[in-house]
């Protein structure tokens, strides 16, 4: 069997995790939407009732605040595949590592930025991943993303292990 016929498992990973300045900027978009159409509501008319007046704005600002929090608590350090499982690595002051199992789910892939689950951790973790945190180690992610644990050594295609045939 050819070499090229094997399937090697995706090289050992550590790819650093920042908050996103995309995520970022999008909530900020968002929000910045709403407080318009909520102005535009107003001026419309709603406006003209004050007991509707305190409520949306408390609204509004909840929401922003509880977006911010999110924001704020995205996880932060190194997200480690060692050929088997997924770990998050946090910087020093931060809780110990956490462990995310073997099992990662895209949720979203814009080529530059990924959305990833990791449902088996407990608990469950969401994380956003770009490219920009550091772009030689990009594809090495999205091949250990992509990827299927490994067991050991790389199976040959068919599934059949390599050896001589009786």
């Amino acid at each position: 069997m050819g070499a090229g016929t094997a399937r090697f498992p995706a090289p050992a990973v550590q790819y650093p995790l920042g908050r996103s300045r995309a995520l970022a900027a999008l909530l900020a978009l968002l929000h910045f939407a709403s407080l318009v159409i909520l102005v535009a509501w107003l001026m419309q008319g709603a406006g003209a009732e004050r007991a509707a007046l305190l409520p949306s704005a408390l609204l509004w600002a909840a929401a922003m605040a509880l977006s911010l929090r999110f924001w704020q608590r995205l996880p932060v350090g190194t997200l480690a595949w060692d050929g088997s499982v997924w770990q998050l690595h946090r910087p020093a002051g931060a809780p110990a590592e956490l462990a995310l199992g073997e099992v990662v789910v895209v949720q979203a892939d814009f080529q530059h930025h990924m959305a990833l689950a990791f449902p088996v951790a407990r608990p469950a973790v969401w994380l956003l991943v770009e490219q920009r945190r550091d772009p030689l180690l990009w594809l090495d992610l999205r091949r250990a993303v992509y990827s299927r644990p490994s067991a050991g050594a790389p199976e040959p295609a068919g599934g059949q292990p390599e050896g001589p045939s009786s």
